[in-house]
């Protein structure tokens, strides 16, 4: 994890791999850009698998709160699998989120075409 060694003012909009004054090392540097690549990664897939969630489980709702929580632990050991190991551990958690999502957007579809009588 990044260790706080003394108190960085590092800027809100920071780039990732930007020095931020040059406060940071190369290794430092280099695990605050793995933390916010996590974090975009998260960002970008959030409205996606929030309105599924909902979505899914207005109709099949157990199936949701699987499919949900499964989509959690994927998000979680690819953020730490990210961090440790880099692009290659991204492979660990996407077993999970993938899949997870799949299945939120097709009960999703489904059950919507079905409550539109398509189906």
């Amino acid at each position: 994890m990044f260790s706080v060694k003394a108190r960085l003012d590092l800027p809100h909009s920071a780039e990732v791999g930007s020095r931020a004054a040059e406060k940071l090392s190369d290794a430092e540097n280099e695990e605050f850009a793995r933390f916010q690549k996590v974090h975009q990664a998260h960002v970008e897939y959030l409205p996606l698998a929030q309105s599924s969630v909902l979505l899914a489980g207005l109709f099949y709702p157990k199936l949701s709160a699987y499919a949900g929580a499964a989509y959690i632990v994927g998000r979680l050991v690819y953020s730490v699998a990210y961090v440790k190991c880099g692009a290659e551990g991204r492979k660990y958690g996407v077993m999970f989120i993938c899949p997870s999502i799949i299945t939120l957007l097709g009960a999703s579809l489904y059950g919507s075409f079905k409550a539109l009588s398509l189906v």
